[in-house]
C-alpha cells in the first residue's frame, strides 16, 4: 500500500514544458487553496476607500449607466471604470465584485511571476516557490481581498511586459506596458528601465509607440460616453496635483525628515531631485558595457522601481506593490538576496497596516531606513556585478535608426584632456537644467534668518549716501560679501533674487571645481562628470543657497580651489584661495590644521601662509578706511560666538549627547581646548612620520579635521557642516569603498537643517550625534592606517 501510494505521489506529469510530481501538484493545490481561504476570510472587510469612492462610483454607474463616464465623479482612468460599470450591471454585491476582479488579477500575477522565474532559472522548485510567494504575499492579499484596491490589475500587465521582454518579444512587452499605463499612472515608475534596455538594443523606439497607442485606446470608453478628450487626459494630470503632504504612508525618504515640512517648496524640488538621481542611474547603466542577461534585466527593473518610489513625494503605501512583486523574483532567482523581499514586505505591510488600522505600531523612519538599506545594498550589488566584465562598446553592423542613435550616444568627443561620449554630455546638460529648476523652486522663499540678519543691513543701505557711510553705520565686522550685497542692491531686481542668483552660480562653480579635483586625482571622465552631477543635487547644498540664501558656498569654492592647487603642486595659489576663504568665513579655520600638517610635510612652504593675514587684511580694509578700529574688527566675530546661550545651536554633535544647556560657560571653553588637543594629537601623529602624501590623502586630511571641528567644537550651527558634506563626497570618489561616509554625513546635516527650518525631525537627534562620532572615528582610523602603510622608509624597504 505504502509503495503504491509513494509511486503515485512521485509519478511525473509534464505541464508547461516542465515535469512535476503528483506530490508537487498537491503542495501547489494546498498553496492555492490557502491563498483562496485567506481571501475569502477578508471578503466582508469594508474600508474607507470603498465607502467614500468605489461604492459611490458603482452607485453612480447603476443610476446613469455607461453614459455616467462623461461626468467628473471619478479620478481613475476609464478602463477600471468600465470594470466597475460591468459590476454595476451584474446582480452581485459591489464589494464582492470589486474584490473578485482584484483577486483574479492576483492569479495572473502569481502565474506570470512563476513563468518569469521558470524562464530565468529553469528550476521547478524556484518556479513553485515564486508562484506561492506571489500568491500568498501579505500585501497582495490585503490590497485586493481586504482593501478592494486595483493595484493587481496594472501590476499584472507590468509583469507580462517584463515576461515578454525576457522572451525577446519587445513589441508584445510594450503593448502590455501600455495597457498597464492605461490603468494606472504609477506604471511610469519603471519606464526608465525600458529606456535603459533600449540603449542595450533590447527594445526599439518604434515599440515605445505602443504606450501612447494603448493609452489612447484606454481613454475611448469615456470619450464614447461623451467626455471630452482633454478632460479625460486631465485625469492623470489631476492625480499629480492631489494631496498636501510629502508622503501618504509610504515609508520613503520624507518619513525620516517630516512629511509636511515646506510642502509647497519641497514637493516640486523633490520631483527634480528624483529626476536627477534617475538620470545618474540611467546614464551609468546605459554607459557601462556588459552582457545584458535576464537576471540583470530583473535587477534593472527592481532597482528603478525602488529608487523612483523611495525619493518621489506624495507616495501612497499601495505604490510599493510593483516593487514588492519584483522583489520576490529577485529573492528567488538569487537566494543570496532572499532578505530583499523579506525586508520589503515588512516595510510595505507595515505601511498598509498603518492606513487600514489608523495606527502606527513601528515608527515609520525605521521602515524608511529598511527600504533605504535595500536601495544602497542592491545598488552596490549591481555596481559590482556589471563591473565584473570589462567590455568595450561594439556597434551593431545593421545601421537601423535605433542603432545610429545608440552609436551617437557612445560617440566620443575630446574637450581638452578629457575624452567624453555624447552620453556624458547629455548627463551634464540634463543635471544642469534639472539642478537649476530645482533651485528655482525656492526662489520666492525667504527664511526668517534672512530678514533677521539682513534687515539692519538693508536699512543701513537705504540711509547711506555712499559705501563708506554704509560701512560706518553697521559698525561691525564687514565680510567682503556684505559689500557685494551693497552693490547688488543697485540692480533693477528684487534683492532676494539677486542674492540667490549669485549663490546659484557659485553652486555650479562648486560642482565644476569638485569635478576638477576628482579628474586631477583619478583621470576618470565618468567619475568627474558623476561628482559634478551629484554635487548639484546634494540636499544641503540646495537648501543652503537656494532656500536659506546663505553664503557658505562661496567659502566652499575657495577651499576647493585650495585643495585643487595644492594637489597640482601650486601651494602659493592654494594658500591665496584659502586666504579668500578665511576672509569670507571664520569657519574656514576648521581646515587650517590640515594645511599646517601639509606645511610640516613640505607640501606647502611656510611663506605661503602669509596669504592668510594678507587676504584677511584686504577683506577688512574697507572697514578700516571707514574708521572702524582694527581690534574691534578682529574680535567681534569671536565675541559673538562666546556669548551664545547653548552649546549646540542645531548641529548634532557631542553636546547633544552631554546636554546643550548644562555647564555652558565651562564646557564652551573646555570644548575648544578638547578639540585643539585632539587636532594636535593627529597633527603630531601625521607630521611626525615621513609619509608619501598622495592627492587622495590631502582630501582625507581635510575631511578628518572638518569632522573633528563640527563634532567637538561648541556652538555649531547646521550650516557649519556645509563644507564637510562636500569634502565627504569628494573623499568617497577617491575611495569608493567609503561610499557610506557622504550618505551618513549628508543625512546628519540635512536633519540639522530640518530641525531648524521645520523645528522637528522624526529621528531623535541623539541618533545623529552618535553617527557624527562614528564618522570621526571611522575616518580617523583610516588616517592612522594610511600613515602606517605609507611611511617612506617602509615604502623604500618594500621596493
Amino acid at each position: 500500500m505504502d509503495k503504491k501510494l509513494r509511486n503515485f505521489l512521485y509519478k511525473k506529469i509534464k505541464l508547461a514544458g516542465m515535469e512535476y510530481r503528483i506530490l508537487d501538484l498537491i503542495f501547489l493545490a494546498g498553496i492555492i487553496l490557502s491563498g483562496f481561504m485567506m481571501r475569502i476570510s477578508l471578503k466582508s472587510v469594508v474600508t474607507v476607500d470603498y465607502s467614500y469612492f468605489l461604492e459611490r462610483w458603482v452607485g453612480e454607474l447603476k443610476i446613469n449607466g455607461f453614459g455616467a463616464l462623461k461626468e467628473d465623479f471619478y479620478n481613475y482612468n476609464p478602463p477600471y471604470m468600465v470594470i466597475l460599470y460591468f459590476i454595476s450591471v451584474l446582480k452581485v454585491n459591489p464589494l464582492t465584485g470589486i474584490k473578485v476582479v482584484s483577486c483574479f488579477f492576483d492569479i495572473i500575477i502569481a502565474v506570470t511571476v512563476a513563468a518569469i522565474v521558470k524562464n530565468i532559472t529553469k528550476s521547478k522548485q524556484h518556479t513553485m516557490i515564486a508562484f506561492g510567494a506571489a500568491w500568498m504575499l501579505p500585501t497582495v492579499v490585503a490590497n485586493g481581498a481586504m482593501w478592494g484596491q486595483c493595484d493587481s490589475i496594472y501590476t499584472s500587465f507590468i509583469m507580462l511586459a517584463i515576461y515578454y521582454i525576457l522572451k525577446e518579444k519587445p513589441g508584445k512587452s510594450m503593448i502590455f506596458y501600455g495597457i498597464a499605463f492605461g490603468f494606472k499612472m504609477q506604471s511610469l515608475f519603471i519606464l526608465p528601465a525600458f529606456l535603459i534596455l533600449w540603449s542595450k538594443r533590447k527594445v526599439k523606439l518604434i515599440h515605445f509607440l505602443n504606450i501612447p497607442l494603448m493609452y489612447f485606446i484606454s481613454l475611448l470608453p469615456a470619450v464614447f460616453a461623451g467626455k471630452s478628450f482633454l478632460d479625460t487626459i486631465g485625469l492623470y494630470v489631476g492625480q499629480t496635483k492631489d494631496g498636501s503632504e510629502l508622503s501618504y504612508n509610504w515609508p520613503g525618504l520624507y518619513e525620516i525628515f517630516g512629511v509636511d515640512s515646506f510642502y509647497e517648496h519641497y514637493g516640486i524640488a523633490a520631483m527634480c531631485f528624483v529626476v536627477g538621481i534617475l538620470m545618474c542611474v540611467m546614464f551609468y547603466l546605459a554607459y557601462k558595457n556588459y552582457e545584458v542577461t535576464k537576471r540583470r534585466m530583473i535587477d534593472t527593473f527592481f532597482y528603478i522601481a525602488m529608487v523612483a518610489l523611495y525619493f518621489l513625494p506624495h507616495m501612497h503605501e499601495r505604490y510599493g506593490y510593483v516593487g514588492g512583486i519584483i522583489a520576490i523574483i529577485v529573492g528567488v532567482i538569487n537566494t543570496k538576496k532572499l532578505y530583499i523581499p523579506v525586508l520589503h514586505v515588512i516595510a510595505s505591510y507595515g505601511a498598509y497596516q498603518a492606513w487600514l488600522s489608523d495606527h502606527r505600531i513601528v515608527p515609520f523612519w525605521v521602515y524608511s531606513f529598511m527600504l533605504f538599506y535595500i536601495i544602497i545594498d542592491y545598488g552596490i550589488y549591481i555596481f559590482k556585478d556589471i563591473n565584473k566584465e570589462k567590455l568595450a562598446y561594439q556597434s551593431n553592423e545593421s545601421k537601423t535608426f535605433d542603432q545610429c542613435l545608440i552609436d551617437l550616444l557612445h560617440k566620443e568627443y575630446r574637450f581638452g584632456k578629457m575624452q567624453v561620449t555624447f552620453l556624458h554630455l547629455l548627463l551634464i546638460l540634463g543635471v544642469s537644467v534639472v539642478g537649476l529648476v530645482m533651485r528655482f523652486c525656492f526662489i520666492d522663499y525667504q527664511e526668517s534668518g534672512f530678514n533677521e540678519y539682513w534687515s539692519p543691513i538693508i536699512a543701513a543701505m537705504k540711509d547711506a549716501n555712499s559705501l563708506n557711510d554704509f560701512i560706518k553705520s553697521l559698525n561691525d565686522y564687514i565680510p567682503i560679501y556684505i559689500i557685494a550685497f551693497y552693490l547688488l542692491s543697485y540692480l533693477p531686481v528684487k534683492l532676494l533674487y539677486s542674492v540667490k542668483a549669485i549663490l546659484i552660480i557659485f553652486d555650479f562653480i562648486m560642482a565644476i571645481m569638485s569635478g576638477a579635483i576628482i579628474y586631477d586625482i583619478t583621470k576618470n571622465n565618468t567619475k568627474t562628470i558623476g561628482i559634478y552631477s551629484i554635487m548639484l543635487f546634494i540636499p544641503t547644498v540646495v537648501i543652503n543657497s537656494a532656500m536659506c540664501s546663505r553664503f557658505e558656498v562661496v567659502c566652499a569654492v575657495a577651499i576647493l580651489c585650495t585643495i585643487y592647487f595644492i594637489n597640482k603642486g601650486k601651494p602659493a595659489k592654494g594658500m591665496f584661495f584659502y586666504g579668500i576663504a578665511f576672509m569670507m568665513n571664520l569657519q574656514s579655520l576648521f581646515v587650517f590644521p590640515a594645511l599646517m600638517v601639509l606645511g610640516l610635510l613640505k607640501k606647502i612652504n611656510l611663506k605661503h601662509f602669509l596669504f592668510i593675514p594678507l587676504m584677511y587684511f584686504i577683506g577688512i580694509l574697507p572697514a578700516i578706511i571707514s574708521g572702524i578700529p582694527f581690534s574691534k574688527l578682529v574680535l567681534t566675530e569671536i565675541l559673538k560666538i562666546t556669548k551664545l546661550p547653548t552649546l549646540s545651536l542645531s548641529y548634532p554633535n557631542i553636546y547633544q549627547i552631554l546636554g546643550t544647556n548644562d555647564f555652558v560657560e565651562v564646557y564652551s571653553v573646555s570644548g575648544i581646548w578638547l578639540t585643539l588637543g585632539i587636532m594636535m594629537g593627529i597633527m603630531f601623529y601625521v607630521s611626525g612620520s615621513r609619509i608619501n602624501v598622495t592627492k587622495e590623502f590631502v582630501v582625507q586630511l581635510f575631511l578628518i579635521f572638518l569632522l573633528i571641528s563640527v563634532c567637538f567644537l561648541p556652538f555649531m550651527k547646521e550650516s557649519y557642516a556645509y563644507i564637510v558634506d562636500i569634502i565627504a563626497v569628494l573623499f568617497a570618489f577617491t575611495k569608493k569603498e567609503k561610499f557610506y561616509i557622504p550618505i551618513l554625513q549628508i543625512f546628519i546635516s540635512f536633519s540639522a537643517y530640518s530641525l531648524v527650518l521645520a523645528e522637528y525631525i522624526n529621528v531623535p537627534i541623539i541618533v545623529h550625534s552618535f553617527l557624527t562620532l562614528y564618522l570621526v572615528f571611522d575616518i580617523g582610523k583610516d588616517v592612522c592606517r594610511y600613515v602606517k602603510k605609507n611611511q617612506i622608509s617602509k615604502l623604500v624597504t618594500s621596493q
